[in-house]
């Protein structure tokens, strides 16, 4: 049964971790790659298919999720590792899946019994995460381990700060609670920054446009929460709204970010030097 935090966790989730995709469409207007009409026709008919995947394979769905998370939690930097200063892809690629690991291998392995439940609620067999979970934790920490050992060698202490406030966040605060904190405080928020830099804007001054599709993706989850509750417990139905659609929206968003922006502006690469160097001219 979900908690007071568990409920406030969502709550953050919701609020300040939701937001920052509806930035996509501006950021893909910024580049002028698609029309209005094909974006939005592509990204929701992505958005429902995996919501449909999930409904028909949840076990695998989840797999790919925490795959993809990974990914994408780690290449935004949200410990600022600066992997991007570096040539040695074998680091790079370890500071990526440490950082995203954070949230996808270790709060898991270290809370699984508070875990479990939530990937039940999901609809998932939990066993298979259980059987594959020791030898990604392994890699983990060895990319831990390689990572750490050269932010001390190039002092660079607000990383390892970060790091070892996160890793004890993620160890001590509930499931939801630590995920909430890095999704939001660490990826969502940086991200945000940066889209809101790119595009020439203040942070304080959201377009009407991106209020309006994260207004649209709460009524989506909201849809979706009501849907599920035919079938399942409150809580179950909720975890499920919220986590079916993160997945089913991170997919085109992922597609956007580490994929489409960073072959078409070096800004958003993993080699990107300084921000100043790299931001788009007016258009």
């Amino acid at each position: 049964m979900l908690t007071i935090i568990d409920w406030v966790s969502l709550l953050i989730i919701l609020l300040a971790g939701v937001p920052h995709g509806a930035l996509d469409y501006e950021l893909i207007q910024q580049q002028q790659i698609l029309k209005d009409k094909t974006f939005l026709t592509l990204y929701t008919g992505l958005t429902f298919f995996g919501i449909a995947f999930w409904l028909a394979q949840p076990t695998l769905a989840l797999l790919m999720f925490l795959a993809i998370t990974t990914i994408h939690f780690g290449r935004s930097d949200p410990l600022k590792f600066q992997f991007h200063q570096t040539n040695r892809k074998l680091l790079c690629w370890s500071m990526i899946y440490f950082q995203g690991g954070v949230v996808t291998i270790l709060i898991p392995i270290t809370k699984w019994e508070f875990v479990l439940p939530l990937f039940e609620h999901l609809g998932t067999d939990p066993t298979i995460f259980g059987k594959t979970a020791p030898a990604f934790f392994s890699l983990w920490v060895f990319c831990g381990l390689f990572s750490l050992v050269t932010l001390f060698r190039d002092r660079n202490f607000l990383s390892i700060g970060l790091t070892t406030t996160m890793l004890a966040a993620a160890i001590v605060f509930p499931p939801l609670l630590g995920f909430a904190l890095y999704f939001c405080g660490l990826h969502s928020l940086g991200h945000y920054q940066r889209g809101m830099l790119y595009l020439k804007r203040s942070v304080k001054k959201p377009s009407r446009r991106l209020i309006l599709l994260t207004i649209l993706t709460w009524l989506l989850m909201g849809g979706l929460t009501y849907i599920l509750e035919f079938n399942a417990t409150v809580d179950a139905s909720v975890i499920g709204g919220i986590f079916i659609l993160l997945f089913a929206l991170t997919v085109p968003h992922m597609l956007i970010i580490d994929l489409i922006l960073p072959r078409r502006d070096p800004y958003w690469s993993l080699i990107w030097k300084t921000v100043s160097n790299n931001l788009p001219s007016k258009k």
